[in-house]
Order: C-alpha cells, then structure tokens, then sequence
C-alpha cells in the first residue's frame, strides 16, 4: 500500500521532509510494525475489565489525572470483543481480539476462505438471486393492479438495497484485512495514549457526562439493531416463501420441514451478521468523532486563552503540533484510500431507499397494514436522520480542521525559526475531510446537497410514478 503523503518532522530548529512512515516510528502515537499493524501495548488490560476509580467523584471539580481516567469503559470492550467473536463464527469477518498482544488481528486459511466464499454469496444474492425473483413476480401477476397490491414486493426491494449494502461494506472489509486492522489499532491506541500524554488535569463530571453519552448512543445503536434482527427473524419464519427468501415461489409440497428450517435459519443468520457488522462500523465511527474530533476542535486550535484548554502547553509547541496533525491525517488518508471508495455508492443506496420509502408511502399507504407502515416510516426516517449525521460530523471536521491550520498563522512561536517552520509546514497541510481520496469529498454543504438532491428526486419520482400508473 502506497502513501502519497509528505511529513515533516521538527527536531533542533532543522526541518526535513521524511517518507511517513519514518515518521511514524518517531512520534509515540503510532508504531508501525512489519504486517503494518499498529502495535498497541503488549498487555491483557486492553480486554480486561476497565472502569474509573470510585472515589473520583469526590474529588475538586479539576483533580490531577490518572493513567486508568482516560480508559474505555468495560462495556465497550465486552461488546466490541463479542461482535468480532460473532463475525469470525458466522464467516463475516476475520478479525479477533488478541488479549495476548492485546490488539485487533486476523486470521488467514480456513476462517479468511469462509469469509470470502460468503462474501462471494451475498453477491450473488444480491445482483442475481434477488433481480430474478423480481423479474418472476412481475410475470407472474395478471395485471398491473395486483402488481402493485402485492405488499411483498416492498420487502423484495429493500432486501435488495440491503443487501448490495452488505455486499460493498462487507467486501471493502474482507479484502482488506490488513488495513481494517492498522485502522481499528490505531484508533484505539489514539484514544488512550494522547490524554495520558499530554492532559494534566480533568473535570470528574465532564468527563463521566461524555462517557455516558458515548455508552447511550452505543445502546441506541444496539437496540436499533437489535429491533432490525427480530423483524427479520419473525418476518422470515411467518412468510418463508416471501419474494426476498431464498424459497420464494416454492411449492408447500416441496417445501419440507427440513428445507424450511435450513433455508430460514440460513438467512436468518445472515442477516443477524450483515447487521452485527453494520453495528461495529457504526461504534467505532462513534468512538472517532467523540474523543478523536474534539482534540481537532478544542486542543490544536491556537488563539484561545490558556485556562479553556484541558491540555497542556506543550501541544501546541511546533513539534507536538506537527505530530498530531500527521498522525490523524494519515489516519484518514489510508482511510479515504482504502475505504472511502465505497462511500458514493452507499449514499446512492441510501437515496434509493428513501425514494422507495416515500413513494410506497404516499401512494400505498392504504394497502398497507400497521407494522409495514411502521416499517417504512421507521427505514425513511432513521437512515436518512443517520446518513446526515456522519455527512454533518465530516463537513465540521473539514471546516474545524481549515479554521485550525489557519489559527496557526497567529500563534506565538518562540523565534522567527519556529514561525517560519510552522508556515512552512502549514503550506503542506490539507484540509482534514472524508471521501474517496481522488474527486470526492465531504465538506460542510455536502449534508444541504445532499437534502436538495434528495428533495428533486423525490419531486421527480412522484411525477413520474404519476404518469406511469395515471394516479
């Protein structure tokens, strides 16, 4: 894997260009090893139980740190733990947690080929199976009428839109084991290593607010999973031979007892894992704009008086400045390079699938019985509110991060030798944003282009839907 990406480091007043990851290995945030895995700390604590100390609360209001003060709770690592246990069981993911090394890995052989032999069939799924039972129920009905009266073509389309969904995330992360991992060691070595580094003092109650609020979004993350793996389950087993099963138009005759159990329980399955790594994603995107994204906004910003940081001064010496600011801009580069690709099409889908949404909606709604309208309302709802969110969260780190690099120009060097440095190194600094790494990029007006892009389609289809079917 190739970086194109220059660093720079600041040692005695000289200022040479290194290839990163020489850089890497200079800064004590990141440790790149020889299968380019971020090492983190070799001890069991990382999956061990971690809590803050129970007297902490009675503390003053700002009290002198501890290593343990800025650990994950326990919950996240259990949870985080069983999910990569769960997938590496289901073949939907090679990961595991290393409690010896105590860092993500993954395995190869046997348990990386059942991950792609499932990856290849969830494809298959997805573009043949699925358009094919499409193509079946169009043909089958005797008119247009009870075409559109059949409440199961509903179910048809969404698993298809799912299951491409599936099919691009799971497949960015099975062919690119290696780096899913320096991403994921990284991320959570950032997270503990940078507060014992360089934050002498805490707020108690700050800080249990902000754990608090990281563990409630990722129980609202579970239960809106957990709500999205029971209906799949009831509605498989009620109605097995439902256009988006894999026993749709399947005689009762045929359909035994065992080719009922193996064909619901598969699919089941499947779905139970698509959406466990569905939930990981989603956690550690949590974990990033919580305690990454704030040292961005809040610690590297200079003009600020000194008493509103909760870092120390020496972040925001030259040499410090330079090796933060690279170590998250490599992050998101190998994250826009290896895994930003997939981000276009998925907020494509997610187009589709409020579309179709909105349109059975306005024109089906009474056809409909209660739980499929409250399925539809909730799918529209929750993932166009949850896609404007991560295009929100993105579009802030990319004009914070501009409002950063431009404070730096203001900021009180210690000689003209370390002014001139800090330009100079500023001229070689982009802005911090998400994308493809190529053409596409998520800015502040991306999440308003995305809502007009999303409104003119909709205006679109109800038009067209119109004139099709002369509603």
């Amino acid at each position: 894997m190739k970086i194109s990406l220059k660093s720079s480091i600041y040692q005695d007043g000289n200022s040479s260009w290194i290839p990163p990851s020489t850089f890497a290995r200079r800064t004590n945030l990141f440790t790149f090893s020889n299968n380019l895995h971020f090492d983190l700390p070799k001890t069991t604590e990382m999956f061990e139980i971690r809590h803050r100390t129970t007297h902490s609360a009675k503390l003053k209001r700002r009290v002198p740190i501890k290593q343990t003060d800025f650990q994950l709770s326990k919950f996240y690592f259990y949870l985080l733990k069983t999910l990569f246990d769960l997938l590496r069981f289901f073949g939907f993911a090679p990961f595991y947690a290393d409690t010896t090394l105590g860092k993500i890995s993954y395995s190869s052989g046997l348990c990386y080929g059942r991950c792609i032999h499932n990856w290849l069939w969830m494809t298959t799924y997805a573009v043949i199976v699925l358009p094919t039972h499409a193509v079946q129920l169009h043909l089958a009905s005797d008119d247009i009428q009870s075409f559109r009266s059949n409440k199961f073509i509903i179910y048809l389309v969404l698993g298809i839109l799912f299951c491409c969904t599936v099919t691009l995330v799971m497949g960015t992360v099975i062919l690119n084991p290696s780096v899913i991992c320096q991403l994921i060691n990284s991320l959570l070595k950032y997270v503990e290593s940078f507060p014992v580094k360089y934050v002498s003092t805490i707020d108690p109650v700050h800080e249990r607010l902000k754990m608090r609020l990281f563990e409630t979004l990722i129980l609202i993350t579970v239960g809106s999973m957990a709500f999205v793996i029971s209906f799949v389950f009831i509605h498989c087993f009620l109605h097995p031979t439902a256009p988006a099963y894999p026993t749709f138009n399947v005689s009762k005759e045929y359909l035994s007892l065992p080719i009922y159990l193996f064909s619901c329980t598969w699919l089941s399955l499947s779905e139970f894992a698509s959406v466990l790594m569905i939930m990981a994603i989603l956690m550690f995107a949590e974990l990033y704009f919580l305690y990454v994204f704030p040292v961005l906004r809040n610690e590297m910003k200079l003009g600020k008086a000194e008493s509103r940081y909760k870092t120390n001064g020496i972040l925001r010496e030259p040499h410090h400045l330079v090796v933060n600011w690279r170590a998250q801009e490599i992050l998101l580069k190998i994250f826009n390079v290896e895994i930003g690709l997939i981000i276009v099409p998925i907020q494509g889908i997610v187009t589709a699938i409020v579309l179709f949404c909105s349109l059975s909606l306005v024109f089906q709604w009474h056809l409909f019985r209660f739980n499929t309208k409250i399925l539809l309302t909730g799918a529209a709802i929750w993932i166009t509110t949850g896609w404007s969110i991560i295009l929100f969260m993105a579009g802030q780190q990319y004009q914070v991060s501009i409002h950063t690099l431009e404070s730096w120009k203001s900021g009180r060097w210690n000689g003209k030798l370390n002014r001139d440095y800090m330009l100079k190194f500023k001229r070689s600094c982009r802005p911090l944003g998400l994308g493809d790494g190529k053409r596409y990029e998520i800015t502040p007006l991306k999440v308003l282009e995305f809502a007009n892009s999303l409104s003119k389609n909709m205006f679109r289809a109800f038009i067209a839907y119109a004139e099709v079917f002369g509603v």
